[in-house]
């Protein structure tokens, strides 16, 4: 399955992650001022620019941010929620 964004969506994303829109066109097909990207290669992009893939990264930076440090169970946890609720 493949993503599509028109380019003032990637340019907002942009602002919260540099570089995240010349790397997902480069990654992507672009078709006037669209830009094509499978699902799987966006999740990787998202995760290289610190961006949350899903619901478990949220929760992760929201518990590391009130300082409670995160053991298997919760990156076991994490990896289930961001499968069962994605951003994408």
């Amino acid at each position: 399955m493949r993503l599509i964004f028109h380019h003032d969506q990637l340019a907002a994303i942009e602002r919260k992650a540099t570089g995240f829109e010349l790397e997902a066109k480069a990654l992507g097909e672009t078709h006037g001022n669209m830009t094509f990207i499978d699902r799987r290669e966006y999740r990787e992009l998202m995760k290289r620019h610190g961006l949350s893939v899903g619901l478990g990264d949220t929760v992760a930076k929201v518990t590391k941010a009130i300082g409670l440090k995160p053991c298997k169970g919760c990156r076991k946890r994490q990896a289930k929620l961001n499968k069962l609720l994605p951003y994408s």
